[in-house]
């Protein structure tokens, strides 16, 4: 994970590095428009800054400041262009050296008549423009390709390094070729720090993304990488100098450069270590702390879970209890507690999905109204337990005559309806309610002996009736057979305990 405070520092060293280029190049520029000596070069004796490769630096100076800085269409587009210039310049003075030609654009700033350490007045070391030309093609890439940019700013840096390193140990073969043009100290250092304000601009990409991470590998970057080259090259030109002051000979230096780098490297590293070392401690603690807090997250919520089961479970409890008090509610609420039998609002809930089911399969339905005869008379010479007691064995010999999905019901009083699905004629169901009654009435006294009046309708329901109307139709077939018994006193009567039925009626068409 990258660490927000190295990436602004990050950016931070490229838009410094573009600045103090630029800077740093107008200056010499400067210098050479005054003809003040002393700018153009950074030392007496040593090389002048050409003015030529002064431009160049501003310009690479401000692109690099432009691309680092934030990201609007007009400042990409005039980093290009200054980039361009870079790699236009760098190209065409590489370009002289090759064919060796004079191409006559190196004096066309200011005339260049010094002639120290070079062989073509006003041009800039090949050294100069090959590292220029790095550092440009490195601006170009850095977005598209940033692997290759860092890498071509690495070799750059290196080029600007040797150069440093020769100047200071004074190897004149590490910042000039030949008879060709040196390259001046500050454009070394200018040089070095283009390349890693260029490195420095993406730090999300490339090898830059391990220097600003949080990971043990970005702290052994950040350690290692700027102090083990600075310390070796401190203590190497330490010795370098106490070698020419006379304080020792080749060989004593050499020594004193391998026991001086070897102890540095070795606090360098046991340094680094104990850096990570307490990181990793610091790690650690915080792996063990959360791991406590896991562990009793865990616990506290195992103990939540067994207090909500127990809920749950005590809940779930009470919604079956709940659930068993509405149905017995609802059974109650529809059936008759007397009979067991449905009650008139169950019988009406139930006949009525039944009529709609018949009507949309054209199914044939009978219906029964039936009313126990001399029930106020056994009420009023037995008592009303008695007539309970007939009115229960009335539902059962219903009960029992008709089918488990026959909806029997007790509408109140001595009054019963009955609907059926049947394919027969409910003369069928009249004979075996006949036969039913005689079996029950067998050995039991006249006066406590069943005895129905019936009236019978049955076919396919219409659906200009409703089941009001198909029990009103029922009801009064009922009532005629009765009162027409009352009236026939004169005839034979019927045998107590068989059934007295009206003749049948379709449903759709109730008399």
């Amino acid at each position: 994970m990258q660490n927000p405070v190295f990436v602004s520092r990050s950016l931070l060293l490229s838009r410094g590095a573009g600045l103090l280029t630029a800077l740093l190049g107008a200056t010499v520029l400067m210098g050479w428009w005054l003809g003040i000596d002393g700018i153009k070069s950074a030392f007496p004796g040593t090389v002048s800054m050409k003015a030529n490769t002064a431009c160049a630096l501003v310009a690479a100076g401000a692109a690099l400041l432009l691309e680092a800085g934030p990201a609007t269409a007009w400042a990409r587009r005039a980093a290009r262009l200054l980039t361009a210039l870079v790699l236009l310049v760098a190209g065409l003075s590489l370009a002289q050296y090759l064919v060796a030609l004079d191409f006559g654009f190196d004096q066309w700033l200011f005339q260049d008549d010094t002639l120290l350490s070079t062989s073509h007045p006003g041009r800039m070391a090949p050294v100069t423009a090959l590292g220029l030309g790095l550092i440009g093609a490195a601006l170009l890439l850095k977005d598209r390709r940033p692997m290759a940019a860092q890498s071509l700013s690495l070799a750059a840096l290196l080029l600007a390094l040797l150069a440093l390193v020769g100047y200071a140990f004074e190897v004149q073969s590490l910042y000039r070729i030949s008879s060709f043009s040196s390259i001046a100290v500050h454009t070394a250092f200018a040089l070095a720090l283009l390349s890693l304000g260029v490195i420095a601009a993406r730090p999300s990409q490339g090898f830059m993304k391990i220097m600003v991470s949080d990971a043990s590998a970005g702290l052994v970057a950040r350690r290692l990488l700027p102090l083990a080259p600075l310390l070796l090259f401190s203590l190497g030109w330490l010795t370098f100098l106490g070698r020419r002051a006379g304080l020792y000979d080749d060989s004593f230096a050499l020594a004193l450069v391998v026991m001086a780098g070897g102890a540095a490297a070795t606090l360098l590293v046991l340094r680094l270590a104990r850096r990570i070392y307490l990181v990793d401690h610091q790690h650690r603690q915080a792996q063990e702390q959360l791991a406590a807090l896991n562990a009793g997250l865990e616990q506290t919520v195992a103990a939540r879970t067994r207090e909500l089961e127990v809920v749950n479970a005590k809940l779930m409890a009470e919604n079956t209890e709940r659930r068993r008090a509405e149905e017995e509610v609802r059974r109650l609420s529809l059936t008759d507690e007397l009979t067991g039998l449905w009650n008139r609002r169950g019988f009406f809930v139930l006949a009525e999905q039944e009529l709609k089911a018949a009507r949309r399969a054209d199914r044939q339905l009978a219906l029964f109204y039936i009313d126990l005869d001399g029930l106020k008379q056994v009420n009023d010479r037995y008592g009303h337990e008695t007539g309970d007691a007939l009115l229960r064995d009335a539902a059962q010999v219903l009960k029992a005559t008709f089918r488990a999905c026959d909806i029997v019901s007790r509408l109140g009083g001595d009054e019963f309806a009955i609907l059926a699905a049947t394919h027969a004629q409910g003369e069928c169901a009249l004979g075996r309610l006949q036969s039913a009654i005689e079996r029950f009435n067998q050995g039991r006294v006249p006066s406590l002996q069943l005895s129905f009046s019936i009236g019978v309708i049955e076919g396919a329901p219409s659906q200009d009736h409703g089941l009001v109307d198909l029990l009103a139709a029922a009801d009064a077939m009922m009532y005629g057979q009765k009162q027409a018994r009352y009236r026939s006193q004169g005839e034979a009567p019927s045998r107590p305990g068989s059934p007295r039925a009206a003749g049948g009626l379709a449903l759709g068409i109730p008399g």
